[in-house]
């Protein structure tokens, strides 16, 4: 994985103890990237409301860019702890909200899986949409399936 922000048209916009926020004018989604072995705090939760109502967490290896965990937080701030060699990822589609279904499937596409393609045909488009932003961005290893919806 390689995170390009210039691709996905995502700006950083604030950064808070080693995490950056970064959003586009032109997209509702939010990309907050934490710097290797950060670890999350109460002010880095603050960078987004959206946190709160529902997220993804991605646990990313620096070293090979290999996801090792990507999870859905369903308003909970468990988020994994990154080591030394190891950077978090928080996605948030603030200010839209995805039902915890839709959000646990899209958890999963960024880790290949494609469960997202047998959601009902709103939330398959929506989630859809979002993952594409965020692929465009270098974040995730999607099923060949989903890539070809993307």
């Amino acid at each position: 994985m390689q995170f390009n922000p210039d691709a996905a048209g995502i700006t950083p916009r604030q950064t808070v103890n080693g995490f950056t926020l970064y959003t586009s004018l032109s997209w509702t989604g939010q990309v907050i990237m934490g710097e290797t072995g950060a670890l999350t705090s109460p002010e880095v939760c603050q960078l987004s409301e959206g946190l709160s109502l529902g997220c993804i967490s991605i646990l990313v290896e620096q070293a090979s860019g290999r996801i090792i965990s990507a999870r859905a937080h369903h308003g909970s701030d468990d988020f994994p702890r990154s080591g030394a060699d190891e950077h978090l990822i928080l996605l948030t589609a603030n200010p839209m909200l995805f039902p915890p279904r839709t959000l646990e499937a899209m958890a999963a596409a960024f880790m290949g899986g494609a469960a997202v393609l047998d959601l009902p045909e709103v939330q398959r488009a929506n989630a859809l949409h979002y993952i594409s932003q965020i692929a465009r961005a270098g974040i995730g290893e999607f099923h060949i399936a989903l890539e070809l919806e993307l």
